[in-house]
C-alpha cells in the first residue's frame, strides 16, 4: 500500500502552475522561481534539485528547522547546503491562501509575507492509501491519515495482518521500510524467537 496525496480543498489542483509530488513529474517547462510548501523529505528533495536546475526556491517549513527528525548538525549542514543551492528556507511559515494567476502563483503566509513564483509545489500531507481496501471487514480501522498502527513486531490489530512502510506513517522513507518488512517477516516465521525492534 503506497502513500497517496492529500489536497487540501482550498488550493485548486487543476491549475497549471499548481503541482503536487507526483504531478511535478509531468512539467513541461523550466520555472525560474519556485514555491514549495512543505519541508519534510519530498520538500527537501525537490528544494534541492530545482536548485540543482538553478532555480530560485522558497522553501516553506512550518517547523523550526529542516528535516527536525535529524540530528541538528545534519539538519544545519542541510539548510546550509540548499542556500549556496539558491534555496531560501523560511522557517515556523505556514501558508494562508494562494491567489492564481496566467503566468504566476502568489502564496500568502500567515506572517503577512506574499511570496510569488512561477509555479507552486505542494509538498505536505501524505497519506495511506488504504481508503478501497475495506479494511473494516478484517476488523482493522485506519486513521484520519489512512495509516494503521501496529505493534513492536509489525502487527496490527487483527492478529495474522502485518504492516510495514508507508501504511504505518513515520518515517515513511524506503530504507526504515525495508528493515520494518525483514522485521515483520521474521515475526511471521518465527514469533516466540523474534524479538521486538526497538
Amino acid at each position: 500500500v503506497c502513500l497517496s496525496i492529500k489536497h487540501p480543498p482550498d488550493v485548486d489542483f487543476d491549475h497549471p502552475l499548481i503541482f503536487d509530488s507526483d504531478t511535478i513529474l509531468e512539467m513541461d517547462h523550466s520555472p525560474r522561481k519556485v514555491t514549495i510548501i512543505g519541508a519534510g523529505v519530498i520538500g527537501c528533495e525537490y528544494a534541492s534539485i530545482f536548485g540543482g536546475l538553478g532555480c530560485k526556491v522558497e522553501l516553506i517549513n512550518p517547523h523550526g528547522s529542516l528535516l527536525s527528525f535529524l540530528d541538528t548538525e545534519i539538519s544545519d549542514a542541510l539548510t546550509y547546503h540548499l542556500r549556496n543551492l539558491g534555496v531560501r528556507s523560511r522557517h515556523n511559515e505556514r501558508y494562508t491562501k494562494v491567489e492564481y494567476h496566467d503566468d504566476c502563483i502568489v502564496t500568502y503566509m500567515e506572517s503577512g509575507k506574499k511570496i510569488k513564483s512561477d509555479i507552486v509545489l505542494w509538498a505536505i500531507g501524505r497519506t495511506g492509501n488504504t481508503q478501497d481496501l475495506d479494511i473494516n471487514n478484517i476488523g482493522l480501522k485506519a486513521n484520519s491519515r489512512g495509516q494503521l498502527s501496529v505493534n513492536r513486531q509489525y502487527q496490527t490489530d487483527t492478529d495474522n495482518i502485518y504492516a510495514v512502510g508507508d501504511v504505518i506513517g513515520w518515517p515513511a522513507l524506503a530504507g526504515a521500510a525495508y528493515d520494518q518488512g525483514r522485521a515483520a517477516s521474521n515475526a511471521i516465521v518465527d514469533p516466540d524467537e523474534c524479538s521486538p525492534v526497538e
